[in-house]
């Protein structure tokens, strides 16, 4: 809404509400034509286009409103009376293509208005020159001919015609046609001479004059994106970008002002713990992140934020940030995920989780690289969990026995169930 009236009006306005009981404000668009002066008040007592300025001695400071005086709008748009005198700390205004020190915006169109309305009246110029030479679908030219035997001719095609007006027409013919006819008589088809890539390139050339006026890439005007495309008219140095960017950040100050008046509002009726009217902002920082215009290689991008990441000089909730990415919300929706698969939260990690999944038959399952090899699994290094210390000597096989059975050449172990090692163990 606010891009649209900065484009068609040339400002914005919003009027705040503000319910301190309840701690809650409302905002409402204010119309640029309810904005106007008072019948009694001019430039003179600090009156400018429905603004009054403050004033010094020296003068008026023109970038400090004072109130804003809006007045009733009738169907037809003429205003019938003085309605208020708004304070400026309850309207928030917004300019376009002016200075700052200017009262009022102007429009987008006051600048591309002549280049757009000039691409408009060739374009239809174009469309009638078509449509007439489509008309005409073919002029025959009678060699050696005086004015009166060519008019005899007519006469005699006209008696003999099918035409509604009289005029003998393509229409008598089959599709696919043959004609014969002497060499007295030249056809010319002027469809096929219709200079319309001319007219096309003039059009375009228009266009292209009010892309230049915005600092706008020529195909957001044109639809042609034959001269120049995304990837190299969308890069970070582009002034087609820059103006964006510029565009973005005006737009993020005016929303962030918005949102620490709302901030500011319930702190002041105890709606917020711990907080009030006056530390509010300091306790909480409002930012907006707006989306990314400029063409990226979004792979490059991971690859850096990745090498930043675990360096240990980038946090995870900024990484998800950056890739326009929701960390509470992802954090949320990986542990649900976890929960469905598995069975195990992420605070309850199973104990087979990073180990290699078993086919079947007990074994392995390989993995496949990308040159379609198995990939080789790292074999457990001496000291790990599950292997003994470096230099540590083999463990000898032992047997186990109970009283009453026979040893075989080994020692029997106790009736209590210890064993002991065997003869050759030792």
């Amino acid at each position: 809404e606010t891009i649209r009236r900065m484009d068609r009006d040339g400002e914005r306005f919003l009027r705040f509400f503000v319910n301190r009981v309840a701690g809650e404000m409302n905002v409402r668009f204010v119309e640029p034509l309810e904005i106007q002066n008072p019948p009694d008040k001019t430039a003179h007592d600090g009156y400018f286009f429905g603004i009054r300025f403050k004033r010094y001695p020296a003068g008026f400071d023109m970038e400090s409103p004072e109130a804003y005086c809006l007045c009733d709008i009738d169907a037809t748009g003429s205003a019938t009376g003085q309605r208020e005198e708004v304070p400026a700390d309850q309207i928030q205004r917004l300019t376009a293509n002016v200075d700052m020190s200017s009262p009022r915006g102007l429009t987008v169109w006051f600048e591309i208005q002549s280049h757009l309305n000039d691409a408009v009246r060739t374009l239809k110029a174009t469309g009638k020159i078509v449509e007439f030479r489509a008309r005409i679908g073919m002029i025959r030219r009678h060699i050696n001919s005086t004015k009166e035997s060519v008019q005899k001719v007519v006469d005699a095609m006209r008696n003999g015609s099918n035409g509604p007006t009289g005029v003998q027409t393509a229409s008598r013919y089959p599709y696919a046609s043959i004609i014969d006819t002497s060499d007295a008589t030249e056809y010319q088809f002027p469809s096929e001479t219709a200079p319309v890539d001319k007219n096309v390139a003039a059009i375009q050339a228009e266009l292209r004059a009010a892309a230049a006026a915005l600092s706008m890439p020529e195909y957001m005007l044109s639809g042609d994106a034959s001269n120049a495309n995304f990837a190299s008219t969308m890069v970070a140095e582009g002034p087609a970008v820059k103006t964006f960017e510029e565009m973005q950040a005006e737009l993020i100050d005016a929303d962030n002002e918005v949102m620490e008046r709302v901030l500011t509002v319930a702190a002041a009726a105890g709606k917020i713990r711990g907080a009030t009217e006056d530390d509010i902002l300091d306790r909480v920082k409002v930012e907006a992140e707006p989306p990314v215009i400029k063409a990226e290689n979004k792979f490059q991008n991971v690859q850096a934020d990745k090498i930043l990441f675990d360096a240990g000089v980038m946090s995870k909730e900024t990484l998800a940030a950056r890739h326009n990415l929701e960390y509470k919300t992802e954090c949320d929706k990986m542990e649900v995920e976890a929960d469905e698969d598995t069975g195990y939260g992420l605070d309850q990690v199973p104990p087979e989780f990073g180990q290699q999944q078993l086919g079947p038959d007990g074994k392995p399952i390989p993995q496949i690289g990308p040159d379609g090899k198995p990939i080789p699994q790292p074999q457990p290094q001496p000291g790990q969990e599950g292997q003994p210390p470096a230099g540590t000597p083999p463990t000898p096989p032992t047997q186990t026995g109970t009283s009453g059975q026979g040893d075989k050449g080994a020692e029997s172990g106790s009736s209590s169930g210890q064993t002991e090692p065997s003869s050759s163990g030792k």
